[in-house]
């Protein structure tokens, strides 16, 4: 049945599951009695209990040695934690083999107020730094390493792109912003417009946005909703206006995911309904009853296209390719805010080596009744819980297992990391020695515990990759706004790659016109010549096309008072009709080989 189904795909979707699965298909399982399935049960759910509170201090049977990687942060003016995302991408982790250092390292992002917060942006912020000291004290204020302000209205929503280089971010203005997370420089701002019907004008509108994501496998598109009950996507690369529209909720939307194909989209609302949507074909494919309003969504592993809804006091997994659903829990006593996944945490109910044992993911939910729980993904039983000081507004897990958070409605969020006795919390790069011109810091060698079976490699590859990449000059003139001369300083190179690169950039920045504008005939003359050499190229002729049409819209009406300009753009025209003839040839020549064709098969048949 359907539900068999579901569990399967779950189980399979974890490697440790699938020789285990394969086999039990062949032989029987053995029976057992209802006492003894139930004594089973107890002694699963009570071992999974201890795993949390030893490795994440869940519960009140936590003690203070539990307590050592934990700490307690209050965002300014005790704002409330709207939203909390990770940076999942591989280029936030600085060590491939300690699970530590990795998580160490990953940058998360946090929404209060009119500001976005960024903390952990590396192994020696402030965050890393608290949570190195193995301390049981908990930290009330830790200074954000860099805040992004999101200018008018608070900001409800965040995203990282998969590279971790972007984060994009919505609020109460309707105005969605896409900044580079390591200088945070706005790139891009989308912003919703609304047409008047008495005197057809086209203006900004206040809509809240309350959910956004990026599409999996297009780095270029985002997709958001709202209050207005609208779902739009967004191109990075194109205006500011949305590339598509699509209308079906009754009420807003509050949660957004893109599928794993990147063409379908999961929106849930507040009219009880999850609604699945086809980008390609700009249809509503699936309407979903979840029977409340809809405050989370989660898409689940494995390939089978299962997600997890979350409204009011239930949860429930839905099958995407049939409609149905196939599990459903109501533990909580008030509204469920947010849904994450726990991977490698968790015991397993089988007989499992301890390598096996770390491999478990968990479903873990958040509610305003103040409760985090831990359930089992295939079958949704409640396995533990935690009770938090305030309602919850946001829980996520990093993607490694290792770091959770956990945000509040009074302004805190708790960061909890795992312990792992196999490996160091501790970055030993990281860490700071004695200082310098003392004598522990000439004796530090000495009396370093260096363990005799593991050898420190230095590699001089690894200390030339942290030294900062020198701009070419077109980059810094770019980096200042000064368009004319970044064009100027890429025709100097004489690359066309630097030169295509440049003009790319300054389409996207709208700055185009902006560095050919005010041109004489000698600075006019090397981006002509760039253009009539590569325009007829297929890599080059979309771009310069454009470049085309803004150099004939500039220095068209002053044609005729330079010998040199009207020579360029005679050679242009001419070199652009040449072109349209050879095109015009080349689609007869094709017309004729078709009906040739079509002419000879018609004979053998």
């Amino acid at each position: 049945d359907t539900q068999t189904s579901y569990r399967e795909s779950i189980l399979l979707s974890m490697p440790q599951y699938h020789s285990s699965f394969r086999t039990s298909t062949r032989a029987a399982a053995p029976k057992h009695s209802a006492a003894q399935a139930t004594s089973a049960n107890a002694q699963y759910t009570a071992n999974e209990s201890k795993w949390w509170v030893k490795n994440f201090s869940f519960g009140t049977k936590a003690t203070e040695r539990h307590r050592r990687y934990q700490v307690t942060c209050k965002v300014p003016n005790d704002g409330v934690v709207s939203s909390i995302s990770f940076d999942e991408s591989d280029n936030a982790s600085n060590s491939e083999r300690n699970v530590n250092v990795n998580s160490n390292s990953r940058t998360f992002a946090v929404a209060s107020g009119p500001r976005v917060l960024l903390y952990g942006t590396g192994a020696s912020h402030a965050i890393n730094r608290a949570l190195d000291r193995s301390s049981p004290d908990l930290m009330k204020s830790i200074t954000a390493d860099r805040q992004i302000s999101s200018a008018e209205g608070p900001a409800y929503c965040t995203s990282y792109r998969d590279d971790g280089r972007l984060l994009a971010f919505g609020g109460s203005n309707g105005l969605v912003r896409v900044c580079d997370t390591k200088t945070r420089a706005t790139l891009k701002s989308f912003q919703i417009q609304k047409m008047h019907s008495k005197n057809n004008k086209i203006s900004s509108t206040s809509t809240s946005i309350r959910a956004i994501a990026w599409m999996k496998h297009n780095p270029r598109q985002i997709v958001s909703g709202g209050d207005d009950a609208m779902l739009r996507l967004w191109d990075f690369s194109q205006d500011n206006k949305p590339v598509l529209t699509l209308s079906g909720h009754g009420d807003a939307i509050r949660s957004v995911v893109s599928l794993a194909d990147g063409l379908r989209v999961v929106t849930g609302s507040y009219d009880h309904s999850v609604r699945v949507w086809d980008i390609q074909q700009k249809s509503c494919l699936m309407i979903l009853d979840h029977g409340a309003p809809v405050e989370s969504l989660l898409v689940l592993p494995g390939a089978a296209g299962f997600v997890a809804s979350a409204g009011g006091t239930a949860i429930k997994i839905w099958d995407l390719i049939s409609g149905r659903m196939i599990q459903e829990t109501s533990t909580h006593s008030k509204t469920i805010t947010s849904l994450c996944l726990a991977h490698n945490c968790g015991v397993s109910s089988t007989n499992q080596t301890q390598q096996q044992q770390q491999k478990q993911t968990r479903l873990l939910s958040a509610g305003l009744d103040g409760h985090v729980k831990v359930y089992e993904l295939s079958t949704l039983q409640c396995l533990h819980g935690h009770k938090m000081g305030a309602p919850v507004t946001s829980v996520v897990m990093s993607k490694d297992g290792v770091r959770l958070i956990i945000g509040c409605s009074d302004g805190t969020f708790s960061v909890r990391q795992r312990y792992l006795p196999n490996s160091s919390n501790v970055n030993p790069v990281e860490k700071r020695g004695p200082m310098a011109g003392t004598y522990r810091h000439s004796m530090r060698i000495a009396s370093a515990n260096v363990d005799p079976n593991f050898d420190y490699t230095v590699s001089s590859s690894a200390s030339s990759s942290t030294k900062t990449r020198k701009l070419n000059r077109f980059d810094k003139c770019l980096k200042q706004f000064r368009y004319s001369d970044a064009l100027d300083q890429a025709l100097a190179t004489k690359n066309p790659e630097s030169v295509s690169v440049v003009l790319e950039e300054l389409a996207k920045r709208q700055g185009l016109e902006r560095a050919l504008s005010n041109r004489d005939e000698h600075e006019l003359e090397p981006i002509m010549s760039f253009t009539l050499r590569y325009i007829t190229q297929p890599k080059y002729a979309p771009l310069l096309i454009r470049v085309c049409n803004v150099l004939c819209d500039i220095y068209g009406p002053v044609l005729g008072r330079s010998t040199l300009v009207d020579d360029l753009f005679e050679k242009l025209r001419k070199h652009v009709k040449g072109e349209i003839q050879v095109q015009s040839n080349l689609l007869s020549l094709l017309g004729q080989i078709d009906t040739v064709m079509s002419v000879a098969a018609l004979h053998n048949m």
